[in-house]
């Protein structure tokens, strides 16, 4: 057998662990894949619509409410940054998971309607609520 015929088939295996790399990392979710350097975990979130605005509640424990940001990308989505008080270990989510710390929340988030501009932002507990006007 040649050469050839090894580095074909190491580069075949390196070819399927990234995609299982992938898969695992887009199973996972709560771990933006671009983010696990900076130690970034995706806080939940839920969205709501009434006639007037749209309600984006986000979950953030062990935040400092001194370093949230909120951010309106565009008419159609919203980012919010938030470092955590002390960093929280993967080991507490879940011990499968890789063992890492993190130092931060982030989420971009896709709103379900077009909006015009944030109109007030409140901090209850571990409870981040964002209004946004809509379009009418």
């Amino acid at each position: 057998m040649s050469w050839d015929f090894y580095e074909e088939f190491i580069k075949e295996i390196r070819r399927k662990l990234k995609e299982l790399e992938d898969e695992v990392s887009n199973t996972l979710g709560i771990f933006p894949k671009d983010d696990l350097d900076e130690a970034v975990i995706e806080p939940l979130t839920s969205i709501r619509e009434t006639p007037d605005c749209i309600i984006v509640s986000v979950d953030m424990p062990f935040v400092d409410p001194n370093t949230v940001e909120v951010k309106l990308i565009d008419s159609s989505s919203l980012q919010i940054i938030a470092h955590i008080k002390e960093d929280i270990s993967s080991s507490i989510i879940d011990s499968t998971y890789p063992k890492m710390t993190f130092k931060k929340y982030k989420k971009n988030i896709k709103l379900p309607v077009k909006v015009k501009k944030i109109i007030r932002i409140s901090m209850r507990g571990e409870i981040l609520a964002v209004y946004l006007s809509k379009y009418s």
